[in-house]
């Protein structure tokens, strides 16, 4: 059975609701979490702040663009002509549309219009190259991260217990790509660090358990 993905976060309910009506009318499974961010009341509408996260199955991933973006289209057509995208360039406005999963569908779309109004239209392979690049540069693991390893490596001799956690951290976390591909969001290296971490913090949890056992008997 192929699995659900995290594809998008809503922290506005209205917006949630909006797009996963449109989901249902277009037939596209998805599942949902639904969960506080904090737990200060929002004293505008009496009621705790959430976010919806949405999951799809990754063939559904460019169907669900393309709602997003007819959507988007039929909303900046009442854009106040004040809106900051207006003072962006010709080159930050392409680096929103290469960049859009930094971006919100309605901000993607009129950069769209606002460059096609400076006479300038992308093509599809110019579309496509721009992805193809954003998706390499997302998918560079994270190779800031000698604090974690420290921390895992000090938590696993003296502790033991959150020397798993970040063992398994290290070792296991993904992160979703735009087009639906999970990829490890660390480097092989730091991914064996992980798995030396967890090995030393369980040898370490065993030998701590036994010698409390020992001294109680």
């Amino acid at each position: 059975m192929e699995e659900f993905i995290r594809y998008q976060t809503f922290q506005n309910k209205e917006d949630f609701e909006f797009f996963t009506h449109i989901l249902k009318t277009q037939k596209v499974s998805f599942v949902f979490e639904d969960y506080p961010i904090n737990f200060i009341a929002d004293k505008a509408n009496n009621n705790f702040n959430h976010e919806w996260v949405i999951k799809l199955k990754k063939k559904d991933f460019e169907v669900a663009n393309q709602i997003q973006t007819e959507i988007a289209n039929e909303s900046i057509k009442d854009v106040d002509p004040n809106y900051y995208l207006f003072e962006f360039t010709i080159d930050e406005l392409k680096k929103v549309i290469q960049e859009k999963d930094a971006w919100s569908s309605f901000d993607v779309s009129l950069a769209n219009k606002l460059l096609s109004e400076k006479g300038i239209v992308l093509s599809e392979q110019e579309l496509t190259q721009m992805q193809t690049e954003r998706i390499n540069e997302l998918s560079r693991p994270d190779e800031k991260t000698s604090l974690w390893v420290i921390l895992g490596y000090i938590s696993a001799i003296f502790g033991g217990l959150f020397g798993v956690f970040i063992g398994v951290h290290l070792m296991n976390h993904k992160r979703t790509l735009p087009n639906g591909d999970t990829i490890f969001d660390y480097s092989e290296k730091d991914r064996k660090h992980g798995k030396t971490i967890l090995i030393i913090s369980s040898i370490v949890i065993g030998i701590v358990t036994v010698l409390r056992l020992t001294e109680k008997i």
